[in-house]
């Protein structure tokens, strides 16, 4: 779930949160330099900028402060369905100490 739900995230919310806002929680083996991920958090309140399906020039580019994420966040991918009843957007988020 963990790693569906990450690969189903929105660029709209990942681009500009995937400098310090995501935070992986897992298991690295350096042996092998695997890492297992466990779970991921997303730290509210966070930026979500609007991306349209055209080119778009920075000024044309808005950002807007959420404070949680919504199940609307996430696409349908292959093994991840953010419509399922055992999926709750609100467990992928943690109140940021700042």
């Amino acid at each position: 779930m963990a790693l569906g739900s990450l690969y189903a995230l929105s660029p709209r919310v990942l681009y500009p949160n995937s400098k310090g806002k995501i935070i992986l929680v897992g298991d690295y083996d350096a042996q092998t330099q695997l890492f297992k991920l466990d779970h991921w958090y997303l730290r509210v309140p966070f930026i979500e900028i609007t991306l349209e399906n055209r080119v778009q020039m920075p000024e044309e580019i808005k950002e807007i402060r959420r404070i949680s994420l919504e199940r609307t966040d996430f696409a349908k991918e292959r093994d991840f369905d953010p419509t399922a009843l055992n999926f709750d957007p609100k467990k992928y988020e943690r109140k940021d100490a700042h």
